[in-house]
């Protein structure tokens, strides 16, 4: 199971730094190529950049569990990338800035005070409730 890491304390910043750097060399080539692939034809680094990331694909399904979508072996994989999916999103917003040495560490607040956006919806909720 590719979530279980997750759960080991320190590893799992490591696993999420990795699949996060895995999955931008396996994007990042392809949005070269979609962009200046046009300019000129010669796109042999940014092909060979995509197959160094794609041997390091660990979602592999086999033959039989490619038959059909609804197998358990497709169905445990679509669990797993889920929940590996919402325990990045949730690192990167909770603990990505700590590491990265920004100041404003809750998203929402800018020194102490409340967005525009979170006071307009206040002042909208307030509206309502009366």
């Amino acid at each position: 199971m590719r979530i279980i890491p997750l759960f080991i304390p320190y590893v799992n910043t490591a696993y999420i730094a990795l699949n996060i750097a895995d999955e931008m060399a396996k994007v990042l080539p392809i949005v070269y190529k979609s962009t200046f692939g046009l300019l000129s034809e010669d796109n042999s680094f940014a092909n060979r950049i995509e197959a160094f990331a794609m041997q390091f694909d660990n979602n592999k399904v086999s033959e039989k569990g490619q038959e059909n979508f609804f197998n358990s072996e497709s169905l445990l994989n679509l669990v797993s990338d889920v929940a590996l999916q919402l325990y990045e999103q949730r690192w990167l917003f909770t603990k990505a800035p700590k590491y990265f040495k920004l100041k404003e560490y809750d998203i929402s607040k800018k020194g102490g005070q409340l967005s525009e956006l979170e006071e307009a919806t206040k002042a909208k909720a307030l509206e309502y409730q009366k």
